[in-house]
């Protein structure tokens, strides 16, 4: 079977929810899987027309998968209620201005290992990065994967693929952020580069070997 090719997106910047990035999360699967929630304002650069885009491929999935039904003689298939975003509400109950984006990746897709790339702030690729906490400030690269389930409908996963750290919060709650600490730029003491490798996410070619893919 050839490979497909799933076009790449990126995020706006957004701030980081419950992540398991470094390190899969198994509590309800025992494979694991690597997910976040990116929380974004609503109104903010890119975010109103982000939201728009998911919507889009949400639908598009949709009328694909009805078309697949219709040529192979099946049942209509039924549209999942499940957005991979919500609004945030607050103490009260009540909507606000922000919503959660959903990313997730299976820690095994056909029995291998999958692997989250990292890249730094100025684009540098992280080889061995920190874990990440809630509070840190990301990117996420990330395709559409489109899916249909008898249960659950037909809908798509934000599968993300790379994340890029503009702000880090580590363990202790403590940012990397230089400027958190009113520290400024001085000659002196230069930490050694770890890799000069440039942001760069290429598509993904990988086939899943799914029917039901998008």
């Amino acid at each position: 079977m050839a490979k497909k090719k799933y076009e790449n997106f990126t995020s706006e910047c957004g701030v980081a929810v419950f992540p398991h990035l470094t390190k899969a999360d198994t509590k309800f699967k025992e494979e694991g899987e690597y997910h976040v929630k990116l929380r974004l304002q609503r109104g903010a650069p890119g975010v109103d027309e982000f939201l728009e885009q998911i919507n889009a491929k949400f639908e598009e999935n949709y009328v694909d998968q009805c078309k697949r039904a219709r040529e192979d003689n099946k049942k209509k298939p039924k549209k999942c209620t499940d957005l991979p975003f919500a609004d945030v509400e607050n103490d009260e109950g009540e909507e606000t201005s922000e919503v959660d984006v959903k990313f997730k990746l299976p820690a095994l897709i056909k029995g291998k290992p999958t692997k989250v790339k990292f890249f730094d702030a100025k684009g540098k690729v992280i080889e061995n990065p920190q874990p990440i906490y809630g509070g840190s400030e990301l990117k996420i690269n990330f395709y559409y994967w489109g899916w249909n389930y008898s249960k659950t409908g037909a809908g798509v996963t934000l599968r993300l693929r790379g994340v890029q750290i503009i702000k880090l919060v580590t363990a202790t709650g403590a940012s990397n952020n230089p400027d958190d600490y009113g520290f400024g730029e001085e000659d002196g003491y230069e930490a050694p580069e770890a890799d000069d490798t440039p942001f760069k996410v290429e598509d993904n070619e990988e086939d899943t070997g799914d029917d039901d893919e998008f």
